[in-house]
C-alpha cells in the first residue's frame, strides 16, 4: 500500500483495486474511497484556484497606479453638488508625490481646471482628506488598504 500522504498514488492504488481484485481491499470499497478521494481532491484543487486568485486581487489592489486612472468621485459624469441625487463623494486614497510624499487624499472638484470656482487658482485638486490642504504634484495613487479585522475574544 503506498504512503497515505500521498494522495496520487493512493487514488493510483485504489484505482487499482476498484478494476481488479489484485489488493487486499475489496474492490466495492476501493471504489467508494477512490470516489471520496476523487472528491476531496477536486475540492482541494479548487480551493486552491480560489486561494491564487484571492492573493492575485490583493496583490493587484496593493500596486501604485498612475493618478489619471484614480477614481474621483461623480464631478464630470455626474452631478457635483453634495445634496443632488446621484452625487457620489471621491474616494479616500493613498497618494505619492513626485518628492516622494505618501498621503491619504482625495479629489476636490472645487479645484478641477476649468470646472469648479477654485480651479483658476492653479491649485492641485488632489488635497489631504482630513484638513483639506493641497497636495501638489500627485504622480500615483492606491486604495486604502482595509482595516484589521477584529477577531473572536477581542482585539485585531
Amino acid at each position: 500500500m503506498p504512503d497515505t500522504n500521498d494522495i496520487d498514488a493512493l487514488l493510483g492504488y485504489l484505482s487499482g483495486a476498484a478494476d481488479h481484485s489484485f489488493t487486499t481491499i475489496p474492490s466495492n470499497i476501493a471504489a467508494d474511497y477512490y470516489a471520496a478521494l476523487t472528491a476531496l481532491v477536486a475540492e482541494r484543487d479548487s480551493l486552491r484556484a480560489e486561494l491564487a486568485a484571492m492573493r492575485e486581487q490583493r496583490d493587484e489592489a496593493h500596486v501604485w497606479r498612475p493618478i489619471e486612472t484614480a477614481p474621483r468621485g461623480s464631478g464630470l459624469d455626474g452631478p457635483h453638488r453634495r445634496d443632488a441625487v446621484g452625487y457620489v463623494d471621491p474616494p479616500a486614497l493613498l497618494l505619492a508625490s513626485r518628492d516622494g510624499v505618501v498621503e491619504v487624499g482625495s479629489y476636490d472638484w472645487y479645484y478641477h481646471p476649468g470646472y469648479g470656482n477654485g480651479g483658476s487658482l492653479g491649485q492641485s485638486p488632489w488635497r489631504d482628506h482630513y484638513e483639506g490642504r493641497e497636495i501638489p504634484e500627485v504622480t500615483h495613487w492606491m486604495p486604502l488598504p482595509q482595516p484589521p479585522r477584529e477577531k473572536e475574544g477581542g482585539g485585531a
